[in-house]
């Protein structure tokens, strides 16, 4: 079933993320600009994010398309560091844990995980980013995990200032960053953050949009 996001209403279909440790969160609202309904995210020294409740296969729906606008860049950013792992938007994709499909060691971690959070946390993420620079690589691993994968799909301040369209094969890129195949089922966050960096960002999500073709 393809899933169309259209930011056309209030943010009900998403839940607030938060991270110990820090204490400024981002905000998002529904604004409307140049015409369209659209998501604000709106980070002041800050990180948090929202997750999308729906979940969906990236094996029956694997294209994922998104278009979004920022403000200006982080200019302190950097990428390949904890202290300039900040971004004006950024886009996750969160795959699901199965237990079923897990070595013995990965069974006890995660059973652990659950017993102190009350569920299982995620498996891996692919996360796209509005980045400040452009890099070599297509892929770049997260300076905090390496089961986070980061795609810059925005290299620089040209992006800046315009909506920007862009659309991927999740389960081809999954498979290009992880070396396997992904769990089945997955689901959909975004985020603003800039508070490794202490700068400030305004940036838009127009829609997003999940299909089979």
């Amino acid at each position: 079933m393809n899933i169309v996001i259209d930011f056309d209403r209030e943010i009900d279909d998403w839940e607030q993320i938060a991270f110990r440790r820090i204490e400024n969160r981002s905000q998002y609202s529904i604004e409307h600009k140049d015409g369209r309904s659209v998501l604000k995210v709106m980070s002041e020294q800050s990180a948090s994010g929202i997750v999308y409740h729906e979940t969906f296969s990236v094996y029956e729906t694997p294209w994922l398309e998104w278009s979004w606008f920022t403000e200006r860049v982080i200019t302190a950013g950097n990428a390949r560091e904890q202290a300039g792992d900040d971004y004006p938007v950024r886009l996750y994709v969160i795959f699901e844990y199965d237990p079923s499909d897990a070595r013995l060691g990965e069974r006890l971690r995660y059973a652990a995980a659950r017993r102190i959070y009350g569920q299982y946390p995620p498996l891996a993420s692919l996360n796209y980013i509005f980045n400040n620079r452009s890099h070599p690589e297509r892929i770049i691993p997260s300076p905090y995990s390496d089961r986070t994968q980061m795609f810059v799909m925005e290299p620089g301040p040209n992006a800046v200032g315009t909506w920007r369209t862009h659309r991927v094969n999740m389960l081809e890129d999954y498979r290009a960053a992880f070396g396997n195949d992904p769990p089945a089922r997955a689901t959909i966050a975004v985020m603003g953050d800039t508070d490794n960096t202490g700068a400030s960002s305004s940036a838009y999500v127009d829609y997003v949009r999940i299909s089979a073709d």
